[in-house]
């Protein structure tokens, strides 16, 4: 009895016509929808359009419908480059059969484009028509390729059983020598249960490596392995990069978005503080509402300024914290909040700040009383400072005093100036000058016939130079290395300042560029605390800053504006620059102007003074400042300024002024519920 698929073969028939007989040979029925998917979209998801094939994967529907795709996905993904979709290309299904055309012939096109015939042996196998016909198919004509055997499934285990019941008979057949033949059935049950197990992939790709080297003929074992793991480093690396990228755009799109929001809500702070400014004289708390609400969107230094002159009248903007019977003459205060004061005595007199009034509410708006008093030597102190378990002092008979933990009686560690010697006197207000290193590991202070400078390391010694003034003012910086001292002369004209490393003489000195013409002669200098900066001021009412970290480098000029009828010098006769050159205090006419120094904006009033000893509490933003016998604390911190407008703030800005003033932008508060009266 002749066999149906031959005739139809010999006739040229299209014996197979629709999807629905692909069941009954054991094949995969094409999906009718995906004909309308574009040919070439089609040919990339499915392959099945192009011109040649590495392989054809024949296998049984029934039995390893699950089984083929995995077998395909190995074979396919082994050594597949990162912009490829597969490294080999192996048929297994048609994705759709076009409209009149004949399933069998496109599946004999398929296996007539294809290097290789690999064949899923199973017991179903056997017994499959659509496998048959493909067998048949390919042994019809001479080919170049190999038929490659992997056994899916049965209880075989030699190839003569495997050949005798997991092959169609054509198969069996025309395979007169051994194949290659590759056993799977041990991996079946997890390539059913997980195929996407990435473990699973890795040992079917051992079990296929004699199948997956006829793909490459001229490569051993090793050699692909090692071109995999150069791949996937490689492809590591791209995804690292991809992964990067993204990152940095993402950042970048972020900080566009942060900084659009930043302008926005700077823009919006200016308005409102605008319209403090606006309403000051007529509604002063009303001003505070608009220049708190634009500090909560932003801290312009326009609406710090205004709120600190509003401020500046309040009762609570200074903190009383000690009457002294007689007038300080030396002022130190730490980060931490302790205070040492200088008295003309000699003695000393330490306590503590404590937090911010924003911190403390009401407790920190009352007077305080010195922890301690340190008795001293019976001279005026003109320095003091407060090094670890120490108070250093100089006094104005040029002695160096320390007192120790527990604080015992003072002691003179030298006598800086001799007895034919003379402190310098500054020219302007014949007071003297003397500087103390925040360590305590140096101090200086200035005669007419030179600096006189003690050092921990090296101990007391005359620094003088030829073209150095006379006096002047000088500087320490916080670690006792660097003195900023003037030059004196022509010279002065295009080297106002010199700073000298004082503790090692081998390092060059570091000169600073010229001043402008109208600045006139330098009168005071101040280090930041973490050295980096310098500060100096003129006897014409200019600041100039530097930074000193390398070569010297103007960072901000600054300019006081003459006070009429003031009384005191038009002179800049004293700095303070806190730890990074932030805020600058500078005392002129009479009174201490505190500065923002990225905007170069003066904070409020100055606060006028009878003396110019005053002290800078760099880490809260506080002057400390000296009025007759009683030392007052000026908070320019935020949260201090805020704390005293909001008790006096008479409400919210409503919805409405906000809408009007800001728009869409998320409404703030301007002080905090329990703060608002």
């Amino acid at each position: 009895m002749n066999d149906p698929i031959d005739e139809a073969m010999a006739k040229d028939t299209p014996l197979i016509t629709s999807p629905s007989a692909a069941t009954t040979l054991d094949l995969a029925p094409p999906k009718p929808w995906r004909r309308f998917v574009p040919s070439w979209l089609r040919s990339l998801i499915w392959i099945d359009s192009i011109e040649k094939y590495d392989a054809f994967l024949s296998y049984s529907w029934k039995s390893d419908s699950n089984v083929a795709p995995v077998v395909q996905s190995v074979i396919q993904k082994f050594l597949c480059p990162w912009y490829k979709f597969r490294a080999k290309s192996v048929f297994r299904d048609l994705s759709s059969l076009p409209a009149g055309s004949n399933l069998e012939a496109e599946l004999c096109d398929r296996l007539d484009r294809s290097m290789h015939l690999i064949v899923l042996a199973s017991p179903e196998a056997a017994a499959s028509q659509g496998m048959e016909m493909e067998a048949r198919h390919w042994f019809s004509q001479s080919r170049d390729g190999q038929v490659l055997i992997v056994i899916s499934s049965g209880e075989f285990r030699t190839w003569n059983d495997s050949c005798d019941h997991l092959l169609p008979p054509s198969l069996a057949k025309n395979l007169h020598t051994e194949p290659l033949w590759i056993s799977l059935q041990h991996r079946r049950e997890r390539i059913i249960g997980n195929p996407d197990d990435q473990q699973l992939r890795g040992e079917l790709t051992e079990d296929l490596k004699q199948l997956l080297l006829r793909f490459y003929p001229d490569h051993d074992w090793d050699q692909l392995r090692g071109q995999e793991r150069l791949q996937r480093q490689r492809a590591r690396w791209l995804v690292s990069g991809v992964i990067v990228l993204l990152l940095a755009l993402l950042g970048t799109a972020v900080a566009f978005w942060s900084s659009a929001k930043e302008q926005r809500d700077i823009a919006i702070a200016r308005l409102l503080a605008s319209e403090g400014y606006r309403v000051a004289q007529s509604e002063p708390d009303r001003a505070k509402v608009f220049f708190l609400s634009s500090i909560a969107l932003s801290e312009t230094p326009s609406a710090l300024s205004g709120l600190m002159s509003l401020v500046g009248q309040d009762p609570h903007a200074s903190m009383k914290f000690l009457d002294v019977e007689i007038q300080p003459t030396a002022l130190h205060a730490k980060d931490d909040g302790r205070v040492a004061i200088g008295l003309p005595d000699g003695s000393v007199l330490l306590w503590s700040i404590g937090d911010s009034a924003a911190a403390m509410g009401e407790r920190a708006l009352v007077s305080s009383s010195p922890t301690q008093r340190l008795e001293g030597l019976g001279a005026p102190l003109i320095a003091i400072a407060q090094p670890t378990e120490r108070v250093l002092a100089i006094d104005n008979r040029g002695r160096l005093i320390e007192w120790t933990q527990p604080y015992s009686s003072a002691r003179v560690i030298h006598a800086l100036v001799s007895s034919g010697e003379e402190i310098a006197q500054r020219s302007f207000d014949g007071t003297l000058e003397a500087a103390i290193a925040e360590n305590g590991e140096a101090a200086a202070i200035p005669t007419y016939s030179g600096i006189v400078i003690w050092t921990r390391a090296r101990g007391t010694f005359q620094f003088a130079r030829p073209d150095m003034a006379a006096g002047g003012p000088i500087a320490l910086s916080a670690d006792g290395r660097q003195l900023a001292h003037p030059i004196g002369g022509d010279l002065s004209r295009k080297i106002p300042m010199r700073i000298t490393n004082i503790q090692d003489d081998q390092l060059p000195d570091v000169d600073l560029p010229p001043l402008p013409n109208a600045a006139g002669a330098v009168l005071a200098a101040a280090f930041s605390r973490d050295g980096a900066s310098l500060a100096v001021g003129t006897q014409n009412g200019f600041v100039q800053i530097w930074s000193v970290a390398g070569t010297p480098r103007e960072v901000r000029l600054l300019q006081h504006r003459d006070v009429p009828n003031s009384g005191a010098h038009q002179v800049v006769e004293h700095l303070y620059l806190d730890q990074s050159a932030r805020v600058l205090a500078s005392r002129y006419a009479g009174g201490w102007q505190v500065w923002d120094m990225l905007s170069g904006t003066p904070l409020g009033a100055p606060q006028v003074t009878q003396t110019s000893v005053a002290a800078f509490v760099s880490a809260r933003h506080s002057l400390l400042t000296v009025r007759g016998t009683t030392v007052a604390l000026h908070d320019y911190g935020v949260d201090h300024l805020r704390y005293v407008a909001c008790m006096s703030a008479p409400s919210e800005l409503s919805h409405q002024e906000w809408k009007e003033l800001a728009g869409d932008t998320p409404r703030v508060r301007a002080c905090a519920p329990s703060k608002v009266r």
